[in-house]
C-alpha cells in the first residue's frame, strides 16, 4: 500500500521545484501537514515519498541570495533545495501534470526505511 495515499494526492499539492516537466520535486501540504516527493536525486534513497510531517510554522519560501527554496519548520530551516519553488494554485492546470509523481513514487524515501 501506498505511503501515506490520504495526504499525498493531487489536492495537496502546493508547487514544485525543478523542471515541471521533467521529474520535479512535488510539495504538498494539507492544514500544518506537509511533506515531498523527490522524484529525481543522484542518490536513489533520496526519491520517493518524504515522511508526512505536522508543524504550525511551517513554510517555504525562495531566499536570497540565491533564490532557492528553503523550507522552515519546528524553529528553524530544515531542508534547502537546489532550485526556487514554484507555487501552484487550484486552478493550474499543471497540478495534473506534477500529480503523476503520486503513481509513480508510491513509497516513503528509501533512508526512511534504514
Amino acid at each position: 500500500m501506498a505511503y501515506a495515499a490520504d495526504f499525498y494526492i493531487q489536492e495537496n499539492i502546493i508547487g514544485y521545484t525543478g523542471d515541471s516537466q521533467n521529474k520535479p520535486t512535488v510539495y504538498f501540504r494539507s492544514g500544518h501537514k506537509f511533506g515531498r516527493i523527490t522524484q529525481a536525486y543522484p542518490d536513489s534513497n533520496y526519491q520517493g515519498r518524504s515522511l508526512v510531517r505536522e508543524y504550525t510554522d511551517y513554510s517555504i519560501s525562495n531566499r536570497p541570495p540565491k533564490g532557492t527554496a528553503e523550507e522552515y519548520y519546528n524553529g528553524e530551516v530544515r531542508h534547502c533545495s537546489r532550485y526556487p519553488f514554484i507555487p501552484v494554485d487550484d486552478n493550474d492546470s499543471l497540478k495534473a501534470v506534477l500529480a503523476i509523481a503520486i503513481a509513480s513514487y508510491p513509497y516513503k524515501k528509501p533512508i526512511y526505511s534504514k
